[in-house]
């Protein structure tokens, strides 16, 4: 007996273990019947919904009997709840999270489901627009509004990466008056992060492009195209979100000016999807950036601040409408130290503040991070030079319900 009590303790420690590493699926529906009840989670909820709807899978023994749905969506419980009767000729929808209640009744299931696709093409759209705008108010994991992964989040911080900060100058730099010249120039910046959101863990992949082209000695142009994907315990997303900025260098800070002062304006588009979620849609938004910074010598201080705002961009499929309720204003405020080492070297860290001026799940969080560049373009003696940067840099999203560490590296390029 004494033998065995070792072999029972390590297999209650492997079990135990195995049931903590299970992942927490985002979407769960429990289905009750007057006799039954079954919940079960996916992290894709249309097939989730899908077995459901159609009592399949573990949903099956609801064939033919009057049966209550409710759906818990990325943390957010009885997010809605859908009554059917057993002839399936009467339906009531209740969405809890925004008040809303709808009873449908039919001749049979066919007039029936003809009144709730009637409802989805007109008053339903507005009121799918309501449930996500609580979703991303709610759910810290929730794609499109309302967290620093989310698709508003996403056109903000690559406004201000792009526009509310820099790289400092390099000791060669500082030695040396001289123009280094524009053109047009393409950075690459990879970037991979995982993801904490309230429990929900995953990852994010991004790829950011840009082409930054001189269009005066103060004036510049910047396009910019950044691909993203997510994936949250299995739920995948995809985001792309296309930038254009005007940066005017209101002082030009160089080796005989220690100031600088760089106002952008600028505007984006964002299109989001994810069959898994059930959501997504068309962003546009526009954001204001100012980029104030002093040079001291041994170190170099800068100051960023933006204001911007994000909205929806209505989809129109035939009879349908598609409204992701997004409507969000995001403020950041940033400063970073840049010192110089080396000839061609700098380091930097730097700390952000971004805050959602409308609801949000994480309404607000800190981004703090640094960077080590070198110079690769120019010959030290030439009278003009081009500034090329590879760096390498980590950053962490930090805020009470979320942490997403990141590592980046690429290129940039000062115009």
């Amino acid at each position: 007996m004494n033998s065995l009590r070792p072999r029972i303790l390590l297999l209650a420690l492997l079990t135990g273990l195995a049931v903590s590493l299970q992942a927490k699926d985002l979407f769960e529906i429990t289905v009750q019947s007057p006799t039954a009840s079954v919940t079960s989670s996916d992290s894709s909820l249309l097939d989730l919904l899908d077995r459901a709807i159609n009592s399949e899978g573990e949903f099956a023994i609801f064939t033919g009997t009057a049966r209550a749905t409710t759906l818990s969506y990325a943390g957010v419980p009885n997010a809605l709840r859908v009554t059917l009767n057993a002839s399936e000729t009467s339906a009531r929808l209740d969405i809890p999270i925004t008040g809303f209640s709808r009873t449908f009744s039919g001749m049979d299931s066919d007039d029936l489901q003809n009144q709730i696709e009637d409802f989805l093409k007109q008053e339903g759209a507005r009121e799918l627009a309501r449930f996500y705008r609580e979703i991303n108010a709610r759910s810290a994991a929730a794609l499109t509004d309302g967290n620093p992964h989310s698709s508003t989040a996403l056109l903000a911080n690559r406004a201000f990466d792009l526009y509310g900060t820099h790289l400092g100058l390099t000791r060669e730099e500082h030695d040396q008056a001289r123009d280094y010249a524009g053109g047009a120039h393409f950075g690459l910046v990879p970037d991979v992060g995982l993801v904490d959101a309230d429990g929900y863990e995953g990852y994010s992949v991004s790829l950011p492009l840009d082409v930054r082209i001189r269009l005066a000695e103060r004036v510049g142009l910047f396009i910019d195209l950044t691909p993203n994907f997510l994936d949250l315990e299995g739920s995948q997303a995809f985001q792309l979100a296309l930038g254009l900025g005007v940066p005017v260098k209101i002082f030009k800070q160089d080796a005989d000016h220690r100031w600088l002062w760089q106002v952008t304006p600028s505007g984006g588009a964002l299109v989001a999807g994810s069959a898994d979620y059930l959501a997504g849609g068309l962003l546009y938004a526009g954001t204001l950036t100012s980029l104030l910074g002093y040079d001291f010598g041994p170190f170099a201080v800068a100051m960023g601040n933006q204001i911007g705002f994000c909205d929806t961009i209505k989809l129109k499929a035939g009879d349908y409408e598609f409204d992701s309720g997004v409507e969000q204003r995001i403020l950041k405020n940033g400063l970073q130290v840049s010192v110089p080492f080396g000839g061609r070297w700098v380091a930097q860290v730097r700390g952000t503040y971004t805050r959602f001026l409308e609801d949000a799940a994480v309404p607000d969080y800190f981004t703090v991070g640094g960077d080590v560049a070198y110079r690769f373009l120019g010959k030290a003696d030439a009278e003009e030079a081009k500034r090329g940067y590879a760096f390498v840099g980590v950053y962490a999203d930090l805020a009470d319900n979320y942490t997403s560490p990141h590592v980046r590296l690429g290129t940039a390029w000062k115009f």
